[in-house]
């Protein structure tokens, strides 16, 4: 019926607090908290993403359903979450396991709070939006989330994430422009004027493919350079890099 099937299991540990209770009428409690998904359930997937040979449709797995397994408890219930229609077909990871498991290396060990909002976005942007206008939101939300300030200024924002992805001077220029009138498209539709359906496409497919480049730019510096606020980030690359 259009819904995605499961490919894969991701289990994990959790620690939970187990009480044995004596008394003629025993009280069951436990923290909520404690039930709540872990960040694996982004990083998982965002982590696909960044192995993704083709950044501009990145590859990104759905959680199909979900259940907590209690060690003195029989029967479980199974939660399923409403997901987009998908007639497509299964994107193929091909032979990049490699990849992934580097990737989910990096992830795992350099992933800070400060991005929470980036790497979730990332992922909405690419599994969870079946509006092409709805995932070009959430992909310059990426961007913002990695390098914007309080006071949010387009060029600033696109000429730090030009620097941050592009190695070449000479080339840096012409993506700042392009970054730019992606800005430029996200802004028209967050106002409501009427854009062309296949200017959001390839506006919507670019901001995706930047949003990666430069996540797997931030990733590889590591959870100092990831500690940093959005703000310090924008300014150390605009101020300091070559």
């Amino acid at each position: 019926m259009g819904q995605p099937i499961t490919t894969c299991i991701l289990a994990e540990s959790k620690l939970l607090p187990v009480v044995f209770d004596r008394s003629p009428s025993p009280e069951r409690s436990f923290d909520a908290a404690d039930l709540e998904p872990s960040r694996s359930s982004y990083l998982f997937p965002l982590a696909c993403a960044l192995a993704s040979e083709d950044a501009s449709n990145p590859v990104v797995p759905l959680i199909t359903w979900t259940t907590l397994l209690f060690p003195f408890q029989q029967g479980f219930g199974y939660s399923y979450p409403i997901l987009p229609i998908s007639f497509g077909i299964n994107p193929d990871f091909g032979d990049r396991s490699s990849e992934l498991e580097e990737w989910a290396r990096i992830v795992d060990r350099a992933h800070t709070q400060s991005i929470d909002i980036a790497a979730k976005r990332m992922v909405s942007a690419v599994a969870h939006r079946m509006d092409r206008s709805d995932a070009l939101i959430d992909a310059v939300m990426v961007w913002e989330n990695l390098l914007g300030t309080s006071n949010e200024v387009t060029f600033r924002v696109s000429a730090a994430l030009a620097k941050l992805i592009e190695r070449d001077p000479a080339k840096r220029r012409e993506l700042r422009k392009r970054l730019s009138d992606i800005y430029g498209v996200r802004s028209r539709l967050i106002h409501g004027a009427s854009v062309d359906s296949n200017k959001i496409n390839s506006s919507c497919s670019e901001a995706i493919e930047f949003s990666v480049q430069a996540l797997r730019a931030s990733y590889n510096r590591g959870r100092e350079w990831l500690s940093l606020s959005s703000n310090e980030r924008s300014d150390e690359i605009l101020l300091e890099w070559q």
